[in-house]
């Protein structure tokens, strides 16, 4: 990320080559934190790349979820009223409706209600202070890109376990 007149910040990430028997034991340890404690999610993804949405859907899979893709906030909300999803992983910078107009028109609607759908902003913001920002918004949880399987699942059980095991749908109503 670049500001004019301000600075840069890079993020890299180096491959390190791991002996055999560490890197078998973060391989089991890495499959067991990917398990959700219950229940599978509904989980409605709501990403504008492509190649973002693919592997997270995968991910999701891979950890025992179903995922429906939304490329922007108009989408999103127009799957919310169709169906009912136990999260939302919502990315920021979308076309048509971006996530912060989108999480603002989620909260509005359950302002009516005493309902409560978790929400986790997906963002290549990652500067001091933005999860704050985003928290603030009225998201549950953050996590900057590239996602993680670990990160991810920690940030899901974190939200999920925060509202319990109750479905809630946009319109704040209770299922089960």
């Amino acid at each position: 990320e670049s500001t004019l007149g301000v600075g840069s910040c890079f993020m890299v990430r180096l491959p390190f080559i791991i002996g055999e028997s560490t890197k078998i034991s973060e391989e089991a340890s890495l499959r067991s934190k990917i398990t959700l404690d219950g229940p599978s999610l509904r989980i409605l993804l709501v990403e504008d790349d492509a190649t973002n949405t693919k592997f997270a859907l995968s991910l999701l899979e891979k950890m025992g979820h179903s995922a429906i893709p939304a490329v922007n906030g108009r989408e999103c909300l127009a799957a919310l009223e169709q169906g009912e999803f136990d999260l939302v992983l919502m990315d920021i910078q979308m076309p048509i409706m971006n996530g912060e107009q989108t999480i603002q028109e989620i909260r509005a609607r359950e302002a009516a209600t005493s309902g409560h759908l978790p929400v986790i902003a997906l963002t290549a913001f990652s500067l001091r202070g933005d999860k704050e920002r985003f928290m603030e918004m009225g998201f549950d949880g953050y996590l900057s890109k590239p996602l993680g399987a670990v990160e991810l699942m920690g940030e899901m059980k974190r939200v999920v376990g925060t509202v319990g095991e109750t479905v809630v749908d946009a319109h704040g109503v209770s299922h089960g």
